[in-house]
């Protein structure tokens, strides 16, 4: 077993808890467990009971085999759901779809499924059925750290109205100067915002949408680690996903939220800021009215 980080778990307990699960498989005749954990439906203490990750933002699977060790897997699309370095898994796996993944470790074998019937995503359902069975680049939860002026903050506004529909909006905040990179960011952001009122248009596809809005960051050697974009509406996140792949057509009247995250190469640095956007015949029109820079920290809104 890798060795325990930043979580709080003794080895001796991490022991313990893979060692009651490992005699109900072998009392079921199971030769692995996939844990799922999805943190929108609030069922994601299974994956950190199972590998000591907090998800907090999106959804993650922890493989745990009867014999050897154990994996967790996330969506390659949304790459920093959380703090990474408080699992103790050593085998942390990226990839497009988690349930191929999923299907191809654990073929010929039988498999149960923790939480199959009210977590599993639909897509890595149907990978598995025939199984039978400046600012780093993560999501953080608010500290109590003051801000300094050599830090750049991310609020993100997630929103619900009376109707109970969502809305979602963020701008970065620096108190000081924006690094070099940050402010290589900003440029690619300032493209997307003016390419994606032309490309977000009635007949696009998701996907055309996604390489319009993604390729000033890809040019410049950024790479994305959350999903572009998503529909938006009484659920926060809804179907289709703007992104690589996705041939949904968008209509006049959909509203979707547009959150590119880039990600310098040594991966140290991101920007990442949330649009709420609606599609017309024209293309997009961004709701918030809010102007498409980074504010210093006692900048009032125009």
């Amino acid at each position: 077993m890798g060795a325990v980080t930043a979580t709080s778990v003794p080895p001796a307990e991490i022991e313990r808890r893979y060692a009651l699960i490992r005699d109900a498989m072998a009392r079921d005749g199971l030769d692995a467990v996939i844990v799922s954990g999805n943190e929108y439906t609030g069922f994601e203490g299974a994956v950190t009971y199972t590998s000591g990750f907090v998800i907090v933002h999106r959804y993650a699977y922890v493989l745990l085999p009867l014999e050897g060790e154990p994996a967790i897997v996330f969506p390659r699309e949304a790459t920093y759901v959380g703090e990474h370095g408080t699992t103790w898994i050593d085998e942390q796996v990226f990839v497009d779809c988690p349930g191929e993944w999923l299907a191809d470790r654990v073929r010929t074998q039988r498999v149960g499924v923790y939480g199959l019937d009210y977590v599993l995503t639909v897509r890595d359902y149907r990978a598995l059925e025939d199984e039978h069975g400046a600012a780093l680049p993560e999501f953080k939860i608010a500290g109590p750290r003051p801000v300094q002026a050599t830090d750049m903050v991310l609020p993100s506004l997630e929103i619900a109205g009376p109707g109970g529909h969502w809305v979602e909006v963020s701008r970065a905040i620096c108190p000081g100067e924006p690094s070099a990179d940050t402010r290589r960011m900003m440029e690619a952001y300032e493209e997307y915002y003016e390419v994606a009122q032309s490309a977000m248009r009635d007949g696009a596809t998701a996907h055309d949408v996604h390489r319009a809005v993604s390729r000033g960051f890809l040019e410049r050697g950024f790479v994305l680690g959350h999903v572009t974009g998503h529909s938006i509406g009484m659920t926060m996140i809804e179907f289709p996903k703007i992104g690589e792949g996705d041939e949904t057509v968008l209509r006049a009247g959909m509203v979707l939220s547009m959150h590119p995250h880039a990600i310098s190469e040594d991966g140290r640095a991101c920007l990442y800021m949330q649009d709420t956007w609606l599609v017309t015949q024209d293309g997009g029109v961004p709701l918030a009215g809010l102007p498409m820079r980074i504010f210093a920290g006692t900048e009032a809104r125009p």
